[in-house]
C-alpha cells in the first residue's frame, strides 16, 4: 500500500521525484522515481545489493509505506534528477560516504551528505561525553 503525506496520490509521481519509506525510527531510505517505458520504478542505493538499483516500488517499500519526500531541495529539474539518478546505477554503497542519502543528494546536484549519519553522530558524542562526565 502507498500511502503519501499531505493526501497525495498514485497521479502524483512523476520523474524525479523523491519518495521514502521509514527503515527504522530514525532511519528514512529515499529513492527517485523514474519511468521505465511500462511502469514505475524506483532508483536507490540498496545496502542489501551494495550498489544503486533500480526496483518497483513494491520491491522498494518491502511492504512498508511509501511517503513524498520533500527534504532535498535541488534548483534542478526534475528530469535532470531523474537522469543523474540513472547515470549512477551500478555505483557501489558505502554506508560512511556513498549511502542512499548520499545518493539522493548527489542526483539532485547537492553535496552529498546523509542526515541519518550526521543525527547518529551528534547522538554518539553526546553519549559519550555523558559517560565522560559521569566519571
Amino acid at each position: 500500500m502507498i500511502i503519501y503525506r499531505r493526501r497525495k496520490t498514485m497521479s502524483n509521481l512523476y520523474e524525479g521525484k523523491i519518495i521514502e519509506v521509514k527503515k527504522g525510527l530514525f532511519v528514512d531510505h529515499p529513492g527517485i522515481i523514474v519511468w521505465n517505458g511500462f511502469e514505475w520504478n524506483v532508483i536507490h542505493n540498496s545496502p542489501k545489493s551494495g550498489k544503486v538499483i533500480m526496483s518497483s516500488l513494491s520491491e522498494f517499500a518491502e511492504g512498508r509505506k511509501i511517503y513524498s519526500s520533500n527534504r532535498y531541495q535541488s534548483n534542478l529539474p526534475t528530469s535532470t534528477i531523474a537522469h543523474r539518478a540513472r547515470c549512477r546505477l551500478g555505483k557501489s554503497y558505502s554506508l560512511a560516504s556513498y549511502n542512499c542519502q548520499h545518493f539522493v543528494t548527489d542526483a539532485c546536484g547537492i553535496t552529498p551528505k546523509s542526515h541519518d549519519l550526521h543525527a547518529f553522530a551528534f547522538v554518539c558524542v553526546i553519549g559519550f561525553m555523558g559517560l565522560a562526565f559521569r566519571r
